[in-house]
Formats: structure tokens, sequence, C-alpha cells
């Protein structure tokens, strides 16, 4: 009985013990279970919120690029509602960074994030003043300015882009590399307390550890696994592949719904030429054979891909080698969406073509240098310029100096030096060149980024015919008299005391019949004129003395019969811009408002009649109607109107097509056809819906000739034959 009694306590005493060591296990692992899903918990608050702070700055760079286009678009050719446009994508890119920039827990990330927001700002008052500046069209100059200052920010911008960026990713390394250090020590700890429960059990239970054994190795692989895939599974903004050498998914994280349109289901076991495009295969194979025979770990490259419903997206590719005992055995990918970031990058390079194209276009030379003299910019007339008068070729990237005469060399480095102390610069040279000389106005203006001079732009103008027409102006300006001598119209130049400085024949001759006296030069024109005149032509004067151009209409009607004359006054300038004197253009009109008058009164007959017509028409019972013949409606009647409870504006103008169904407006149309065709008339019989209910009508339509017998529309009398 007592050993009975022992071997009883024995057995619940090692009962006791395995029920303990059970529970101990069970309280072990649960608390490594809680841990990790602490530590997880947290890496998937971490990773979501850096996912979120770069979404924002992606939509915020994005919209950068966007405004850039659309600067350079308007600045090309002004468009309506450009500037509302831009001031929405300025509102969203301003949310985007202020967004990111609150995101920011790291003090140097957000330092980088105030600082971008700061430029961004710049940036954007820049662009908005383009309005408020004169035409760039006509302004090289102005326009080289603008496009230096909106390149070096934008360069400046995508730098603190790119750092952020950086920042942001290297963040992100740290926090996933502290996790997955979070998670070796606590499956290191996981191992060696599973060991020393297995084996206290091993001594009591030697047949119970060969089962927990087993189960423990396979808990460990799978725990194993898991490690290894989750910081793929769990990376942000992007999907993971595995790949075997043949080019088959063997594993595809659920992100790929998102950016393939497929689920990892549907996609695992499949080749890759089910995403990527025919043409891109090779490309792609290329890409994959090169890193497994260059044994390279990382290899990154893009290429657009298909999805499901057959849109096309462009993606970033890095894939990984995944080697066993150094024998590689498949590639793990990482798949970034990049759409957004290739369409951006083909309008900034449309943008760019377009800026160029519009220098290339323009009769001035342009070009562009640095401190160091390098041509950075130049325009095809600025470089055909220089390889005439040198006969050198001249490419962008080359010295300026080495590419202009000799003889000017010292010249033009003084000249740049008072351009790079903030001076404007500006002269005449004369060039000797194969093909004669040449005479060009240089102008020099700083270039300036963030308030520092950085370089300067040229604009070249050819006045070379200025130079060479000078002459022949001043032999021209001895001829002005002769010549408007023998003008028609009447041209005088007035002092600003009213004093006659100049009168040609003409016009002393409608002086003469306006005013009833002679008019010679020297004369006092108030003296002239009759005193009912006087005041409107002090007024004339005045105006076009104060630099405005003014048009106004005399009537004489005298023993020789009407005379309306057209008179322009205008303003004659100095070399300084001041105003000296008033010329008067005088034209003999008379004949052109006779006969204005005599198309007024056929006009108003014309009404006359179209009114008498309109009002037969609209006294008839019947439906009548005209088109054109097009189909448009030119005329309906009382009874169209009436009967189909319509007014004239819902239909002249328009067709049957707008206002019936299509099969009754495309009966309707043959039957037009037929008429234009046949050039008689066509009987048909048409069902309508009027407002009282369906009727029968009886339609004839016919031919409608003008004058000259040319057929100008279709003419329409519908009866109505319900009853």
């Amino acid at each position: 009985m007592k050993s009975s009694f022992k071997n009883i306590f024995q057995v619940s005493r090692s009962i006791a013990l395995v029920f303990l060591l059970a529970v101990s296990t069970l309280v072990f692992f649960g608390r490594i279970l809680y841990l990790s899903g602490i530590y997880t918990s947290k890496t998937d608050k971490m990773v979501a919120h850096t996912y979120r702070e770069m979404n924002h700055l992606a939509k915020a760079k994005s919209g950068i690029a966007e405004s850039e286009a659309l600067v350079s678009s308007y600045l090309l050719q002004p468009q309506k509602g450009t500037y509302e446009e831009l001031e929405k994508l300025h509102t969203l890119i301003k949310y985007s960074i202020t967004s990111a920039r609150q995101l920011a827990i790291d003090s140097t990330q957000k330092q980088l994030l105030q600082e971008l927001e700061t430029m961004i700002l710049q940036k954007q008052e820049q662009q908005l003043s383009v309005f408020d500046q004169p035409s760039f069209k006509t302004n090289v100059k102005s326009a080289a300015d603008f496009a230096a200052k909106q390149k070096a920010l934008l360069f400046v911008i995508n730098g603190k882009f790119t750092l952020s960026t950086d920042r942001q990713n290297w963040l992100l390394q740290q926090r996933t590399e502290a996790n997955e250090a979070a998670e070796q020590r606590l499956i290191r700890i996981a191992y060696a307390g599973a060991m020393i429960i297995i084996m206290f059990i091993a001594v009591l239970l030697w047949q119970l550890n060969k089962d927990i054994r087993r189960r423990k190795k396979a808990e460990l692989e799978i725990r194993e696994s898991e490690i290894k895939y989750r910081k793929l599974i769990e990376g942000p903004g992007m999907i993971t592949i595995t790949a075997n050498l043949n080019g088959q998914f063997e594993f595809v994280s659920a992100k790929s719904k998102v950016l393939t349109g497929y689920t990892s289901f549907e996609l695992q076991g499949q080749s890759f030429s089910k995403l990527v495009p025919e043409a891109w295969h090779k490309p792609v194979l290329e890409n994959f054979e090169q890193q497994f025979h260059d044994y390279t770990q990382e290899k990154i490259m893009r290429f657009p891909i298909l999805t499901k419903d057959g849109e096309e997206k462009w993606v970033k590719l890095t894939s990984l080698i995944i080697a066993n005992d150094n024998h590689i055995v498949g590639f793990q990918c990482t798949v970034k969406d990049i759409t957004d970031e290739i369409e951006a990058e083909s309008k900034l390079k449309e943008s760019e073509e377009l800026v160029q194209t519009l220098l290339n276009n323009t009769n001035e030379g342009f070009f562009m240098v640095d401190r160091d003299l390098t041509i950075r910019v130049m325009n095809k007339p600025s470089r055909e310029g220089m390889e005439l008068r040198t006969g050198k070729k001249v490419e962008v990237g080359m010295n300026l100096l080495s590419v202009i005469p000799p003889q000017v060399v010292e010249g033009a480095k003084l000249n740049f030096e008072k351009v790079f102390n903030g001076e404007h610069v500006e002269y005449e040279a004369r060039y000797d060149t194969p093909k004669g000389v040449q005479w060009l106005r240089i102008s020099h203006s700083p270039v300036r980024e963030q308030n520092e001079i950085t370089g300067a732009a040229v604009v070249t103008s050819d006045i070379t015919s200025v130079k060479l027409n000078e002459e022949k102006i001043r032999e021209a300006d001895q001829k002005i008299r002769a010549m408007l001598s023998s003008l028609n119209e009447g041209f005088y130049m007035i002092a600003p005391d009213y004093t006659v400085i100049m009168i040609n024949e003409a016009g002393k001759q409608i002086v003469k019949r306006i005013c009833g006296k002679e008019c010679n030069e020297g004369d006092s024109m108030i003296d002239v004129l009759k005193p009912e005149r006087k005041e409107k032509f002090r007024d004339y004067v005045e105006r076009a003395l104060r630099g405005n151009t003014v048009e106004a209409d005399v009537y004489s009607n005298d023993d020789e019969g009407e005379l309306w004359i057209h008179n322009t006054y205008f303003p004659v300038r100095n070399e300084a811009n001041e105003v000296i004197a008033v010329c008067i253009a005088s034209k003999d009109i008379t004949e052109q408002k006779l006969v204005n008058r005599a198309w007024e009164k056929v006009r108003e007959e014309r009404e006359e009649n179209q009114f008498r017509l309109q009002s037969i028409l609209d006294n008839t019972p019947l439906i009548m109607f005209i088109k054109d013949l097009e189909g448009r409606y030119l005329l309906i009647n009382r009874s169209f109107r009436e009967a189909f409870e319509i007014t004239d504006e819902v239909v002249i103008g328009k067709t049957d097509f707008d206002f019936e169904d299509d099969d009754a407006a495309i009966r309707y149309r043959e039957s037009d056809e037929k008429v234009i065709a046949l050039m008689e008339h066509v009987q048909t019989d048409e069902t309508v819906q009027m407002a009282d209910g369906e009727h029968n009508l009886l339609i004839v339509k016919f031919p409608l000739f003008d004058r000259e017998n040319i057929l100008y529309g279709v003419g329409g009398i519908a009866t109505d034959i319900t009853e």
C-alpha cells in the first residue's frame, strides 16, 4: 500500500510537474507573442506614418512638375483659365508639403521640410508673377531671366526633395533594423527557453520529448519563414515578388492587386511575361540575365507593365539575388509604381523642348554663360551668327572667349566684369564676315539665383539693315515734302500753338472747301476755321498732344454738294519721345458715306420684305419651315411654333437631331437630301407627337433657289391629315 501510495505520489508529482511545465511554456510563449505583437504593431504604425509622409512629398513633387509645365505652356501660348488652374495646383502643393512637415517626427527631417516649404512658396510667387509681366514672346531677355530663375530654383527644390526622401528612407531603414534586432532577441530567448523546457521534459518523459521536439522544430521553421518575408510584405508603397530562375512568381505580396489588378493567388506560378508588354520582354529578361552572370547583388530598372484591365503603368523594379551556398536560386524583387513620376518627367521634357523651340524661332540671338564664361544655353540664331563671324564650330559647353573674334576678347572681358558686378551693358559692334559687314546691338544682363549673380544672359540683334538704311532714311527725309505734295489725301502738321508747319496741296483744297479760306504754312489754323468748328479742333489737337491718336469725321454741304472728310490726328515725337507737333491726315470719304447710305436703305428694304414674308407665313394655317443645305432651320411660321409648342430661339440654327429622336431625325434628313439631289419636290407621310396627341402629317419638301438660280435651302409645307 505504501509502495502504491509512493508510486501514485510519484506519478501525480510527475503529472503536476508536466502540467506546471506546460503552463509555464504557455505563459512563456504567450509573453513572447505579446511582446512580438507590440513590436509588430509599433512597426506597422511607424511604417504607415512614414508612408503617409512620403506620399505627401510625392504629391508635392508631382504638383511642382505640373505647375512648371503649366507656366512653360502659358509662356508659349497664354490661355484663359491658366491662372486659376495654377492657383489650384499651388493650394494642393501647399497642403501636401505642410502635411508632410506636420507628420515629420525627426528634427532633421522637420528642418529639411521647413526649408523646402519656404522654397516652394518662393517658386509659387515667381510663377504667379508671370501673369503681371508683359508678354515674354516679345521680351526675350525677361523670358531668359525668368527661365533661369525657375530652372535654378527647381534644381534646388529637387535637391531638397532628394535629401528629404533619402532621410526618410534612412529613418525607415533604422526602424526596420531595430525591429528585426528586437525580433531576433525574442527568437533567441524563445529558443533558449524552449531548449531548457525540452531538457526537463526529456528527463521525465523521453517519448513525449520526441513529439515536442518535432513540433517545436516545425514551429521554428514557420517562424523563421515569417521573419524572412515580414519586412518585404510590410514594405510601404510597393509590392514584393519572389521569382525563380525560370521567371515564375513563387511569392507575391497582397498589395499586388492595387498595382496590377491581379490578386497574389492569380500571379503565383505565372511568368513575368503576364505583366510585362511583349516589346519589353527581351530588355527585362536581359536585365536579369546580366545580374545572374555578373552576380550583381542589386539591380534597378524601369519599364511599363499592363494591369488586368489593360492599363499601362510604369514601375521601378529593384531585384536582389537569392543564393544558397553561393548558388543563385532566384530573385527577390520590390516593385514601385512610378507612373506619375514618368508623366511629370515627360511633361517637363516637352516644356523644355518647347522653350528651346521658341528661342530657336526668335530673330534675336540669345545665349547664357556662367561666371567662367562657359556657354550653358544657346539658340539657333546665336550659334549660326558666332559660326559666321569666327568660322568655328560652336557648341554648348564651350568657352565664349574661344569662339569670338580675337580683336574683341579684351572688350568682352571688361563687359562681363561689369555684368558680374550687377550692371546692364548694351552697345553696338561692327564685324567683317564672309557675307559682308554685320552690325549687332548686344545687350548683357546679369543672371541671379537667390540674389547671387551666377552668370550673364546675352541678346544680340542684327541691326545691319538699320545701319545701312540710315543714309537712305536721311535721303528719304528730303523727299517727304515732295511726296506729300503728290498725295491725293490731305496732310498737314500743326504746332502746339496751332500754327501750320506743313501742308500739302490736297490739304489746302480740303481746308478751303470746309472753311472757305486759304490756308498756307505759317497761318494759324484757329484763324482759318469757322467759329463753330474751333472748339472741337482745339480738343482734338490737345488730345493728340497728350499722346493719343484721335479720329473724327467732318461734314460740309456747299454749292459743290456734300463733302465728308475723315481726319486722323496723331502725335509727332522727337528722339526724346516728347510730343512736339500734331499731324492731321484728311481723307475724302464722301463716296464711301454715300455708298453706305445706299446700302442702309437696301438693308431696310430687305428687312421690310422679310417682315412681310414672315407675316404671310404666320397667317397661314399650314405648318411651314425653311432649312439650309446642312439641315439647320432658317425660318418657321406661327403654325409650326403653336403645333409643337416651341419658340424660334429653340429651333432657329438647330437641326432635327437637336430635338428629335435619332430615327425620326434620320428620316427627315434623308428626305432633305433627296430634295437636294433630285432638285424637285418630295412628298412624305409622318406621324408626329403634338401637344394634343399624335397627328398624321403630309409633308411636301421642295428646293429653294436664289436670284442666280443657285440652290440655297429646302422649304417644307406640312398638312394635318389626321381626320
